[in-house]
C-alpha cells in the first residue's frame, strides 16, 4: 500500500467530482515526504521544480517508470567533433524538465538558439578523446535528441552569488509563445514530434527567499485559461498570461515553469 498514492487518488477523484467547490490538500500533504525521507512542512517555502520533479518520481512508483518517461522523458544529445583530429562521440543526458537558461536572453526560441552555440575545447582545455587516448582540439554541440509528450521548461530565474553568499532572482523580461516548434533544436525530421502547445504557467512573485506561487492553466475541454491562486480560480485572457509570465507587467512577477504539450498528443 502506498499512502501518498492512494491520497493523490482521492484527491483528484475529489477534484473531478467537486463541481466547483474548494477542495482540502491536508491529506495528501500528510503523507507527503522528501527525497530525504522527512515529511513536508507546508509552512516552508518549497521550489517548485523540486516539487514538481518529486511528483514524477513518487508516480513512477505506482504508474511504472517506463509509463511516466514515455510522458515527461526527453534526451538532449552532446556531440564531440574533432577540430585536430578526425573525430565524433556522442553522449546522452535524460531529463523530464529541461532547465532553460535565460540570461542574455529575451525570449524561449532566442535561449534555445543558444543551447546550441558550440563550445570549443582548445589549448589547455583540449578534450580528451578517449578512442584514441589523447587530447584534441574539439567542438561540442548540444541539441535534443528525444522530446516528451509534455515537455516541462524551468526558466532559470533563480541564480547563486557564490561571492555574496546568497540567491538572487533575475527579474529580465522573457516572453515565451503559445505554439512552440522544437525542430531547430532537434535532429527530428518528423514535423508532427516537434509541435507544441502552452497548456500552463507557474507564476511566482517575490524575491529568491520568499514568494508566492500561482498557476496559469489551460482547459482542456474549453480551451479556455485559469489562473489558481490558492482557493481563488478565475478565468483570464490568453493574452494575459503570456504578458504577466513575461514579467511586463511587474517587476517581480513572472513565469518560472512552463508546460507545453506536443499538439498530436
Amino acid at each position: 500500500k502506498n499512502d501518498f498514492l492512494v491520497q493523490l487518488k482521492i484527491l483528484f477523484t475529489q477534484m473531478y467530482l467537486s463541481k466547483g467547490q474548494l477542495i482540502d490538500p491536508s491529506k495528501l500533504v500528510d503523507v507527503w515526504t522528501g527525497w530525504d525521507g522527512e515529511p513536508m512542512n507546508p509552512m516552508v517555502q518549497q521550489d517548485a521544480v523540486e516539487f514538481a520533479q518529486m511528483l514524477v518520481d513518487k508516480l513512477e512508483g505506482g504508474l511504472s517508470p517506463a509509463f511516466m518517461n514515455h510522458i515527461f522523458g526527453g534526451t538532449t544529445i552532446d556531440k564531440f567533433i574533432g577540430l585536430s583530429e578526425k573525430y565524433e562521440s556522442k553522449q546522452t543526458q535524460p531529463f523530464s524538465s529541461f532547465t532553460l537558461p535565460i540570461q542574455k536572453s529575451t525570449n524561449v526560441n532566442d535561449a534555445l538558439s543558444k543551447l546550441q552555440d558550440p563550445d570549443f575545447f582548445t589549448g589547455a582545455n583540449q578534450y580528451y578523446a578517449e578512442s584514441l587516448k589523447k587530447k584534441i582540439d574539439c567542438k561540442k554541440v548540444a541539441m535534443f535528441d528525444k522530446l516528451p509528450q509534455i515537455l516541462i521548461l524551468q526558466l532559470s530565474r533563480f541564480e547563486y552569488n557564490y561571492q555574496e553568499g546568497y540567491r538572487t532572482k533575475i527579474n529580465s523580461v522573457f516572453t515565451f509563445p503559445s505554439q512552440l516548434d522544437m525542430k531547430p533544436y532537434t535532429n527530428i525530421s518528423d514535423d508532427t514530434e516537434t509541435l507544441y502547445e502552452l497548456r500552463g504557467v507557474v507564476m511566482h512573485q517575490g524575491t529568491a527567499d520568499f514568494g508566492h506561487y500561482t498557476s496559469y492553466i489551460k482547459d482542456i475541454d474549453s480551451n479556455k485559461w485559469f489562473l489558481y491562486n490558492d482557493s481563488c480560480v478565475t478565468e483570464v485572457e490568453e493574452r494575459e498570461v503570456l504578458l504577466n509570465g513575461s514579467g511586463k507587467e511587474s517587476k517581480n512577477l513572472s513565469g518560472y515553469i512552463l508546460f507545453y504539450y506536443k499538439v498530436n498528443y
